[in-house]
Parts: structure tokens; sequence; C-alpha cells
């Protein structure tokens, strides 16, 4: 989740970005989507049950052509 339908000031001033109802429409069927993932298990606990998303997301590198540099 990046929004909560906050402002992140002290003031916490409503915004219109909110992740909150795709979180909870997503829930249900437990779906995968741009802001969210499943881990299982077993990945889990590979790292003592850390609940750091940067260990478990998938990063896929897209490849880039550049061309060939003039010899």
């Amino acid at each position: 989740m990046e929004a909560d339908g906050f402002s992140m000031s002290d003031t916490r001033a409503p915004i219109l970005e909110n992740d909150i109802p795709d979180i909870m429409a997503k829930w249900p069927k437990r779906e995968e989507g741009a802001k969210s993932f499943r881990v299982t298990r077993e990945e889990l606990a590979a790292y003592n049950d850390e609940l750091t998303p940067g260990r478990y997301r998938k990063h896929e590198v897209e490849k880039q052509d550049h061309g060939h540099l003039p010899s």
C-alpha cells in the first residue's frame, strides 16, 4: 500500500490517492495486482518470517538494446 487516502503531513489531510478499496476488493480471492503479491509459508520461513517486502517481491529486469558502439 502506498496511499491510505490521507497525506503524510502532520495534518493527515484527505487526498485522492487511496489503495485501500483495491486491497479490500482483492482480499477475498487473494488476488495479486500491481501493488500486491503472495508469499508462501516456506518463503517466509526461509527468512525467519521477516515481513520485508523487498525480500519476496519478484524483480523483473528488462533487457535493453542500446545498439553497438562505433569501432
